[in-house]
């Protein structure tokens, strides 16, 4: 299914698999692990979509880097990042719970939020080059504990929006009814995720 997706895309835009390829390799360290990702290869994507090029590379001095070419006509995200840090932080999703902490700032929930973004558009993803270990790795990423993690999250999402809209009620109903919308979202994420969907961007 992935494979037809990316090829109706290139078909579409008339680009060549050699040209998208090519974007992988941004002169910041050699691929060690590249997937075409985003909302075309979920089933979301339209005519007016991008596509998202996820390359990881062996670059120890670089964290996150966006590019966006045009040069072949349509656009292309490419999103760089240091592969020993995606792999030691996606090793964290893994082997912890959520929220680990009474209280979770801001900073560690969006820490939190970006990686599982991060780990399930790789999941999602067709893999463009590949070198191993990364391999087996981007294997691992397919199996159960990914989608528990998701579902981990929008639970405790669903929870804390539930929670604001209570407080919320009484001096801000409306705001109270955003709250308790997105809480509705969130358990339904949750219920997604447990039947096995890992697709985390909002859409």
């Amino acid at each position: 299914m992935l494979e037809k997706r990316f090829q109706e895309f290139l078909e579409e835009r008339r680009l060549d698999l050699a040209d998208v390829v090519g974007e992988t390799d941004q002169g910041l360290g050699r691929p060690a692990l590249a997937v075409a990702a985003g909302s075309v290869l979920a089933g979301f994507g339209n005519r007016r979509s991008d596509l998202d090029l996820l390359v990881l590379v062996e670059n120890d001095q670089l964290t996150r880097f966006p590019i966006q070419s045009h040069e072949h006509g349509t656009l292309i995200d490419v999103n760089i990042r240091q592969a020993s840090a995606v792999r030691d932080r996606t090793a964290r999703l893994r082997d912890s719970s959520w929220p680990r902490f009474t209280t979770v700032t801001q900073e560690a929930w969006n820490h939190r939020r970006r990686t599982i973004k991060t780990a399930s558009r790789l999941a999602l993803g067709l893999k463009l080059v590949v070198t191993e270990p990364w391999e087996s790795w981007h294997a691992g990423l397919r199996e159960p504990w990914l989608a528990r993690v998701v579902e981990q999250w929008w639970t405790v999402e669903a929870h804390r929006l539930a929670r604001a809209a209570r407080l919320l009620a009484d001096d801000r109903p409306m705001a109270a009814a955003v709250r308790g919308r997105e809480a509705v979202v969130a358990a339904l994420n949750a219920r997604a995720a447990a039947a096995g969907q890992i697709y985390f961007t909002e859409k």
